[in-house]
C-alpha cells in the first residue's frame, strides 16, 4: 500500500519509500504469444543468450551520480496514492490495457512529480517526461520527452506479466517463452533503433528492465538486472524509472538507425506461410508451453 506523504520531504526519500503493492491477476489471465511484426521485428532478430549487465544502471551508480540530489532536493507533492491492490476482487488485472492504466497511475505518475521536482529546483534544467507514445505520434508505448521542444529520448513497452518475464531470458533456446522473452525485446529494439535512442524499458505488473543498445551492429542490445515491484530494498521501480529517465537528460542518449539484415529467402516464406495461417480460436502460438507468472501475486 501506497499512502500520500508528508509536504516537502527529499526526493531520496519520496521515491525511495514508494513501494506500492503489485496487483493480483484474475485466474482468466493465460499465457499468449506478444505482437507480431515479421516485416519490422521477430525474436531472431536477437541473439541468444541476451547479455546482460549495463554498468551505468546500477543503485551504487545512481547514489553516485544523483545522491547529492536525491537528499538535497525537496518535494512538495503528494505520493500517486494507491489503495491497497490484494484480495480485492475488482481490482485484479484482467488485461494488458489493465496492467498500463495501472502502471502510468502509480509508478508511472511518481517518477514524474519526482522529475517535476527536479525541473522546478533547478530552473536551468529542461523537464523530462514520461508519457504516452501517441503523444507524439510513436508506436512505442511509452516515450522519454524532454521539454521544450518534446525531444524523443527513450522509449518504453508494457507488458503484462503473463506474457513477458525476465526469467524467461534463461529459457531453452527456441522454446516458446524463449522466444515470446526475445520478441518483446525485439519490439522494444525496433522503437528504440527507429528513434535513434540508446535506452528503453519493459514494465510490467511485476518487473522493470532497462534495454540498452550500442549501435555498433543491429540489435546489439544488453538488458539490466531486473528491478521488481516488491523489492524491500534498494532500487524500486518508481526511482529506477526515474533514474532512466535522468540518463537520457544528461548522459549520451543518441544511437545511430541502423538497417535490419534482410533475411534469407527461405525466411520470407516461411514469415508469408506463417502471416497467411490462422486458428479458429486466433491463437497463432506454435506451442502451447508458456509458464505463468510464479512470484507473489
Amino acid at each position: 500500500m501506497a499512502s500520500p506523504l508528508p509536504a516537502s520531504v527529499t526526493l531520496f526519500d519520496y521515491l525511495s519509500n514508494y513501494r506500492p503493492d503489485a496487483s493480483d491477476i484474475s485466474p482468466l489471465c493465460k499465457p499468449s504469444p506478444n505482437t507480431r511484426n515479421d516485416s519490422k521485428y521477430a525474436a531472431d532478430d536477437i541473439s541468444s543468450p541476451v547479455a546482460q549487465g549495463i554498468p551505468e544502471f546500477t543503485y551504487e551508480e545512481l547514489i553516485h551520480q544523483y545522491g547529492h540530489m536525491l537528499h538535497n532536493t525537496v518535494v512538495d507533492k503528494v505520493e500517486a496514492f494507491i489503495s491497497p491492490q490484494k484480495g480485492v476482487e475488482h481490482k485484479k488485472l484482467y488485461s494488458e490495457t489493465g496492467v498500463s492504466h495501472f502502471a502510468a497511475r502509480s509508478v508511472i505518475l511518481q517518477a514524474n512529480r519526482a522529475l517535476e521536482a527536479i525541473s522546478t529546483a533547478d530552473q536551468g534544467r529542461s523537464l523530462m517526461v514520461d508519457n504516452e507514445g501517441r503523444a507524439v505520434g510513436a508506436d512505442a508505448d511509452r516515450v522519454g520527452l524532454l521539454e521544450p521542444g518534446r525531444e524523443l529520448r527513450l522509449v518504453g513497452d508494457i507488458k503484462p506479466s503473463w506474457k513477458w518475464q525476465s526469467t524467461w531470458r534463461h529459457a531453452p533456446l527456441h522454446s516458446a517463452n524463449d522466444t515470446e522473452y526475445r520478441q518483446v525485446l525485439s519490439q522494444v529494439h525496433y522503437y528504440m533503433n527507429a528513434s535513434g535512442v540508446r535506452y528503453g524499458y519493459i514494465l510490467t505488473d511485476r518487473e522493470f528492465l532497462v534495454v540498452m543498445r550500442h549501435g555498433k551492429t543491429f540489435a546489439d542490445i544488453v538488458v539490466s538486472e531486473v528491478v521488481n515491484w516488491e523489492d524491500a530494498s534498494g532500487m524500486n521501480v518508481a526511482l529506477a524509472i526515474w533514474y532512466l529517465h535522468m540518463l537520457a537528460t544528461d548522459s549520451p542518449w543518441k544511437a545511430p538507425t541502423l538497417e535490419r539484415p534482410v533475411p534469407e529467402a527461405e525466411n520470407f516464406a516461411d514469415t508469408a506461410m506463417h502471416e497467411g495461417d490462422s486458428d479458429d480460436d486466433g491463437d497463432s502460438s506454435d506451442d502451447g508451453n508458456f509458464s505463468l507468472y510464479s512470484g507473489n501475486r
